[in-house]
């Protein structure tokens, strides 16, 4: 490889790794892959408003990988998404396309011997295309993904699509789950575990408190991440008693059973609003 690609500016940045690590309680985060030369960049971002309040990244890759992600990891905290979105785009177009450096970004100019190797291009733009997709993440509003139809054995269709987009995917536990199979759901599941309080269909029986605390505490000794609890939740007591051994309640058809009593109400917002509230208060005093 010829040396005008590694000369010092670069060498220097890819030593800073300014950013370097994973970030705590990002919005959004991304993963992406080169495997033409097996880079692999993970981008975790916070925001604030519209303005990334941090950002972190993880590279395992070549030193034109490793430099342009320490250059986003020292410039991007404070900069507006737009403004980031805009540099992601001009950086593309400046190594494929011949255009010039992208405004406010002098640093990238290092990276313009680049632009006539093209197998090395990707190098370049793999951090600055994570770096978009955890834009987008972040700005979906998404955490976590359901899919309660999944078999663990079949979860790897789509857990590197979820991993890449810095998306949860949390795993159903009911009473009725084998010991063994209980544990694989566990292990595979990330962000909460969703234990299922009984069988048959939701929002329809009672609950059996003792039955779901005991539960609670045998799924705890399987993952360390948080464990919520659905099924049957229908009223602010329910609410108080499941959260006073789980970490999380869910509760879905009580709230589109009373939506539909009282969809054709103006005040339905209202109505909502307060349904809400008398949960959230009795979560509240529960803990």
């Amino acid at each position: 490889m010829p040396h005008d690609l590694y000369h010092t500016a670069l060498v220097d940045a890819a030593r800073a790794a300014a950013g370097a690590g994973r970030l705590a309680g990002a919005h959004g985060s991304a993963t992406l892959d080169n495997p033409l030369c097996g880079d692999r960049v993970r981008v975790d971002v916070r925001l604030h408003e519209d303005r990334v309040e941090a950002l972190g990244h993880e590279v395992r890759g070549c030193l034109l990988c490793e430099a342009a992600a320490s250059m986003i990891g020292a410039r991007a905290p404070e900069q507006s998404v737009a403004a980031l979105r805009a540099v992601c785009t001009g950086v593309e177009e400046m190594i494929r396309e011949g255009d010039g450096v992208p405004a406010g970004w002098p640093e990238l100019e290092a990276f313009m011997p680049v632009r006539g190797y093209r197998s090395r291009h990707r190098c370049v733009l793999l951090p600055f295309e994570a770096l978009s997709k955890a834009l987008d993440a972040a700005a979906s509003g998404v955490d976590g993904l359901l899919l309660v139809d999944l078999p663990p054995e079949e979860s790897a269709e789509v857990l590197p699509s979820l991993q890449q987009a810095g998306i949860d995917l949390i795993t159903l536990l009911a009473p009725t789950t084998p010991p063994k199979r209980m544990k694989d759901l566990a292990e595979l599941g990330s962000g909460y575990l969703y234990y299922v309080s009984m069988t048959g269909v939701t929002g329809s029986r009672r609950l059996d408190p003792e039955d779901i605390r005991q539960a609670v505490s045998a799924v705890r000794k399987l993952s360390p991440i948080p464990v919520g609890v659905g099924f049957g939740i229908t009223t602010p007591e329910d609410a108080a008693t499941v959260g006073s051994y789980a970490d999380a309640v869910v509760v879905g058809s009580a709230l589109v059973k009373f939506i539909a009593e009282h969809g054709r109400s103006p005040e339905l917002q209202s109505r909502v609003h307060s349904f809400i509230s008398d949960l959230r208060q009795a979560l509240d005093t529960c803990r």
